[in-house]
C-alpha cells in the first residue's frame, strides 16, 4: 500500500495549545491558517469542505440571546465534523454551539507521534472558558476520547450543567497494545515503523487512516486518570450516554458499570445491543442495532453521532470504510455492515457502520434528557 510519507511525520505546526488569551473567533481563524499550511491535500477545489471539516466551529441561534451553550468535544484521529449532526439539532434548540479542534488532529497523522494529554485538556480548559462567559449553562457533548475529556472536566468543574456522551472512550479494548507500543521507545527511535500499529492511506478528509501507539497511549492514560478521579468524586450533575454493546474500541461493560457508579436519578443510557440483556437500573433503556432490511447487523463504534443523511457518512455517503481489509473487496459478495468484530469478519464481507440508522429517535431521548433536566428548553 503506498502511503504519502508526509503522512507519517509531524509538521511540528500543531502539537500544542498556546491561544488561551485569544478570543473563540481568533482562534477559529488562527486554526484554520495552521490547517492550510499543515494539510498536504488541500487544493482550491477541495479547501472550503476540508477547512469546514476540521476547524473550530461557533454556532449561534438567532434572534434572542441564548442562555444555554454547549461544547463539543470530537474524538481520537477524528475532527469536528464528527460532532456537527448533534449541533445543528441543539442549535436549532436554542443552544451555543462551540466546538474545538484536539492538539495533534486535523493535518497529518504525524502530528500525533509526539502529542501529550495535556495538550487536549488544555484546549478544552479554554473552549469551555470561553463559553462560559456567554452564557448561564453549559454543557459539554463528547465523541469517544471527547466522551472522557468531557468527563474529565465535568469532575474538575462542577458547574457543568450536564453532558452528552457518544461511547466514552473510559475503558479500551487495545490498552495492553497501546502501553506496550509506548514501552518500546528505544526500538521505535531504531525503527520508525513501529510507532504506528496501524497505516492507511488517507482517504478520508474528516479523520485519520493511519494510527500511531503514542496517540492511543495518551488517551489510554487520560481514560485512566478519569476513573481514578471519579474514585475519588463521583459527578452529581445528570448525564445522557449512548452506547453500543458491540464497540469495537471501548468496552460497553466500562461504560455500564460507569454509568450505574453515577446516582442522578436524571440520567440516562441508551444502549444499543442486537438482541436484549439484562439490566435492573430504570435509567438504562435499550435499543436495537440490528437492522435486518438495512443489511446492519449491529452498531461500530463509529456510527453512533452520524445521522443517516449525513452527506458523508450517511447511508448514501461517499465514504465507505473497508480499511479492514488489506485487499479489495470482492464484488460479488454480499456485504454487511456492522462492527468490525472477530465473529463479523469471519462470517461475512463487512462494512464498518459509518451511520447511525436510529439517530432520529436517539435525537428525541437526548431532548427528552434536556427537557427532564431544564423543563421545556
Amino acid at each position: 500500500m503506498n502511503i504519502d510519507p508526509r503522512l507519517l511525520h509531524p509538521t511540528n505546526l500543531n502539537s500544542q495549545f498556546h491561544n488561551n488569551s485569544i478570543t473563540f473567533a481568533d482562534y477559529i481563524q488562527q486554526t484554520q491558517g495552521m490547517l492550510k499550511n499543515a494539510r498536504i491535500d488541500i487544493t482550491p477545489t477541495n479547501q472550503d469542505n476540508i477547512l469546514t471539516a476540521n476547524s473550530p466551529y461557533n454556532w449561534i441561534p438567532s434572534p434572542h440571546k441564548p442562555k444555554r451553550g454547549i461544547l463539543l468535544i470530537h474524538g481520537l484521529y477524528d475532527s469536528p465534523f464528527s460532532m456537527m449532526d448533534l449541533g445543528k439539532h441543539l442549535l436549532s434548540q436554542g443552544f451555543i454551539v462551540r466546538s474545538i479542534l484536539l492538539p495533534g488532529h486535523g493535518t497529518v497523522p504525524g502530528d500525533l507521534l509526539n502529542i501529550k494529554r495535556n495538550e487536549w485538556i488544555k484546549v478544552v480548559d479554554y473552549g469551555f472558558a470561553s463559553l462560559q462567559q456567554e452564557v448561564e449553562q453549559i454543557f459539554i457533548g463528547g465523541f469517544s476520547l471527547g466522551g472522557t475529556l468531557a468527563l474529565h472536566k465535568a469532575i474538575r468543574h462542577p458547574e457543568v450543567r450536564g453532558l452528552i456522551l457518544f461511547a466514552p472512550a473510559i475503558k479500551l479494548w487495545r490498552c495492553r497494545l497501546a502501553y506496550l507500543g509506548q514501552s518500546l521507545k528505544l526500538i521505535n527511535w531504531l525503527f520508525p515503523n513501529l510507532k504506528w500499529y496501524r497505516r492507511n492511506s488517507q482517504k478520508s478528509y474528516t479523520k485519520y487512516e493511519s494510527f500511531c501507539f503514542n496517540a492511543a497511549f495518551q488517551g489510554c492514560k487520560l481514560a485512566r486518570e478519569t476513573h481514578a478521579l471519579l474514585q475519588k468524586k463521583p459527578l452529581k450533575m445528570p448525564l445522557f450516554i449512548t452506547q453500543s454493546t458491540t464497540d469495537e474500541t471501548v468496552i460497553a461493560d466500562g461504560v455500564l458499570d460507569l454509568f450505574k457508579q453515577l446516582p442522578n436519578p436524571q440520567s440516562r443510557l441508551l444502549l444499543y445491543t442486537p438482541q436484549p440483556i439484562v439490566v435492573t437500573d430504570p435509567r438504562i433503556k435499550q435499543r436495537t442495532s440490528y437492522f435486518p432490511e438495512k443489511n446492519i447487523l449491529d452498531f461500530s463504534h463509529t456510527c453512533m453521532p452520524f445521522a443517516p443523511d449525513n452527506y458523508y457518512y450517511g447511508a448514501q455517503g461517499v465514504y465507505q470504510d473497508f480499511a479492514h481489509y488489506q485487499h479489495n473487496i470482492p464484488i460479488d459478495k454480499k456485504i454487511y455492515n456492522g462492527s468490525i468484530s472477530k465473529k463479523n469478519l469471519s462470517l461475512h464481507t463487512m462494512q464498518r457502520l459509518s451511520y447511525n440508522p436510529d439517530f432520529d429517535n436517539m435525537l428525541e431521548e437526548i431532548d427528552e434528557f434536556l427537557n427532564c433536566i431544564l423543563g421545556v428548553f
